[in-house]
């Protein structure tokens, strides 16, 4: 009986450990990040894209990735002016 209680604590203690390990951190992702290079941003989110995700990419009217947040509106083009309605 000590025995299969002991095997559980560790059991228990190893699951929790590698649920940590491996649970989503809260920060934002490095392709997210403005203040990173570029040229970071886009390795890590082409890392981040499986092989289907990419060759989606490839063509002229490609979709946002829905499990990947939006990078929409993180981008501002300096010294454009919009145009009156």
């Amino acid at each position: 009986m000590r025995t299969t209680n002991v095997r559980f604590c560790v059991a228990l203690v190893a699951f929790l450990i590698a649920s940590h390990l491996f649970a989503q951190s809260s920060e934002q992702p490095a392709y997210l990040n403005a203040a990173l290079p570029a040229e970071q941003r886009a390795a890590d989110l082409v890392r981040r894209m499986t092989v289907e995700e990419k060759v989606t990419q490839l063509t002229n009217q490609s979709r946002a990735i829905p499990r990947l947040p939006s990078l929409a509106g993180s981008f501002e083009v300096k010294g454009t002016k919009t145009l009156p309605e």
